[in-house]
């Protein structure tokens, strides 16, 4: 009956050493960001950074939740940094593929960043007010030879600008094809969903199945035909609204 508390102190004592061994290692690594707001562009110790980060091709900046406005100024200036000094140019948002690039289409087009932008990014970021100075980070970088590039990585094609541009997109692409057929009724069946989505309603299991069918065929011919930047992103796009619309109508996500 002895030996329990013994052991049990024995494990405490390990589990408290672990414990300050791993806060040690946390402090070792803590940089100071100095102060986040207004705008503040005081890099100063910020080399160890460039020390951590070292040859990594991509950097995440997480976030404890979707509404904490001290979290969002810090990372703007960490992104400022990160494209600065450490020549990372794409900023990539957890939102739609096909609406993230139609916005950076926009604002090299010269549509208003903040206008085009928020129309592509999911609204829990694109109506924060602290994202403002993002954007225009985003507008006074435009005109470089190396401006920061906007990018999406999320298979739900479910924002304002796929609402307003997708199927005349895809449209337009596939007419690039001369023997291709134009496919107005699948194409707008696809728009069907998507404005579906953006009101929170299904379409018909039959009509799911039939457009992720449609898609996989076209995701075959365009990669038979062409292999380029453009085919590259469309591939993937129609790849993402697949998984998108299996996910929502035939519950494939669970």
């Amino acid at each position: 009956m002895k030996k329990l508390p013994f052991l049990f102190l024995l494990f405490c004592s390990f589990l408290i050493n672990a414990q300050n061994t791993l806060q040690e290692k946390i402090d070792a690594s803590l940089i100071d960001l100095h102060q986040v707001e207004d705008k503040d562009e005081n890099f100063a110790g910020f080399e160890q950074l460039k020390k951590e980060i070292g040859d990594a091709q991509i950097v995440m900046l997480g976030e404890q939740s979707h509404s904490d406005a001290t979290t969002y100024e810090t990372k703007i200036k960490l992104i400022k940094y990160l494209h600065r000094e450490m020549d990372f140019d794409i900023l990539a948002f957890e939102s739609s593929i096909y609406d993230c690039n139609r916005a950076w289409s926009m604002i090299q087009e010269g549509h208003d960043v903040k206008d085009a932008a928020a129309s592509g990014i999911f609204g829990m970021w694109s109506t924060v007010e602290e994202l403002n100075p993002l954007y225009q980070y985003l507008e006074q970088q435009v005109a470089y030879k190396t401006p920061l590039m906007l990018a999406g990585f999320d298979s739900q094609i479910s924002a304002k600008l796929a609402l307003d541009y997708f199927s005349k997109d895809l449209t337009t692409y596939l007419a690039t094809f001369e023997d291709l057929p134009a496919y107005p009724e699948e194409i707008q069946q696809l728009q069907v969903f998507i404005k579906k989505r953006r009101t929170g309603k299904k379409i018909k299991q039959k009509k799911a199945i039939q457009s992720i069918a449609f898609v996989q065929k076209l995701i075959e011919v365009i990669k038979n035909k062409q292999t380029t930047e453009l085919s590259d992103f469309w591939v993937q796009s129609l790849k993402s609204l697949a998984i998108f619309i299996s996910d929502m109508n035939l519950d494939t996500d669970n």
